[in-house]
């Protein structure tokens, strides 16, 4: 509806590329710029941590659509208008989870964006998980970005490992305004 009267700017969907399917296609057409996170390539891990059973399947038929959807990435004066950015977090002590899914991510299209993220913070169930229970350490981040050298991804970013970047980013819910500084 808001397209409709007018509104012109892009629209983004942020997702953990868990629809169900069938959810994507009656988003066509109103999807300017798809957000997906490509989390698990080990679906193990996928149970474990977020309790979906075949993630990297079901991940990877979702991102496909949504790239199906914009095929294009189309940027205005700097500005990305259409397209698709897939995410990994890398997550400590699974760097093969990392290195694989990065192999999958560079199969889905030659010309994908990505964001490598390193702000992984140990957070709720998180920390009650011995091997997730830490930030990424600085070999493990190096591992993977020497994976996305290798894979010759031409699009995207990498964030830099940056010692409580994190912490940065996390509002302090033990104050009466965590959102103001």
């Amino acid at each position: 509806m808001a397209k409709e009267k007018g509104l012109h700017i892009p629209i983004v969907y942020n997702t953990n590329s868990c629809e169900r399917p069938g959810d994507l296609e009656k988003l066509k057409g109103l999807i300017d710029i798809y957000l997906p996170d490509y989390k698990y390539s080990i679906d193990m891990l996928g149970e474990k941590y977020s309790k979906v059973k075949n993630y990297s399947a079901v991940a990877t038929q979702n991102i496909l659509e949504m790239i199906r959807q914009q095929p294009q990435n189309i940027f205005e004066n700097d500005i990305m208008q259409k397209g698709v950015i897939v995410r990994h977090l890398i997550l400590p002590n699974n760097i093969q989870n990392t290195l694989d899914a990065l192999q999958t991510i560079r199969g889905f299209d030659p010309n994908i964006i990505i964001s490598l993220m390193t702000q992984y913070e140990p957070l709720y169930k998180a920390k009650e998980i011995p091997e997730i229970n830490r930030n990424i350490t600085q070999q493990e981040y190096d591992q993977a970005f020497e994976m996305l050298l290798n894979l010759d991804f031409e699009n995207g970013w990498c964030q830099p490992i940056e010692e409580n970047a994190s912490k940065n980013l996390i509002p302090d819910f033990t104050k009466t305004k965590p959102f103001n500084q």
